[in-house]
């Protein structure tokens, strides 16, 4: 099993990515480093040169031959069978095209990281050169922009089959949540 983690950039992803990954002993990938690697460009010159809409095509098509190319060993599960194979930090937008939210609950765990947009601010406010999404915006226009964007992404985040609002739970509680719901161990 690979378990998806899914939510607005700023959610967290890659910090519990990397954080579970480690006290799992799991890989973990961040797809857009997968994407920057494939392409050979950055995510930013990757939107300012092909523009949005080839940027989600070749996500999609990463996020499948990532997991395609996973090894198939994992941490056994001594009741159900499951493996844990990896982590994997989707981008914002991944869950919205392409199919990408239905076809992760088809093959994995999806996990749906959802703070505040107070939050989301807050972790975004200093970071809105690198992000393209954010450039040039204010901290009201930044969050106009979230509160926009999470209304036109909640109904794919909402398909997640866990959601987790309180980011900063101890890694102990994720897990845990991570094996009820699963039965991960």
């Amino acid at each position: 099993m690979v378990i998806f983690l899914v939510g607005f950039m700023g959610s967290g992803k890659n910090w519990w990515g990397n954080t579970l990954a480690e006290r799992l002993g799991i890989p973990f990938f961040d797809l857009d480093k997968e994407v920057e690697i494939v392409t050979g460009m950055e995510i930013v010159s990757i939107f300012r040169e092909k523009g949005e809409a080839f940027f989600r095509e070749k996500e999609t098509e990463v996020l499948k031959s990532l997991y395609h190319n996973l090894p198939v060993k994992g941490i056994p599960n001594d009741s159900a069978g499951y493996s844990v194979r990896a982590i994997i930090a989707t981008g914002g937008g991944t869950p919205c095209s392409g199919g990408n939210m239905q076809w992760m609950n088809q093959h994995g765990l999806t996990v749906w990281l959802n703070p505040s947009i107070t939050e989301l601010v807050g972790r975004l406010e200093k970071e809105t050169e690198k992000r393209p999404l954010l450039k040039g915006k204010t901290v009201e226009e930044l969050a106009l922009f979230i509160e926009k964007k999470l209304e036109e992404r909640n109904p794919f985040y909402n398909l997640a089959k866990i959601e987790i609002k309180n980011t900063h739970i101890a890694v102990e509680e994720f897990i845990n949540l991570l094996h009820n719901a699963s039965d991960i161990h």
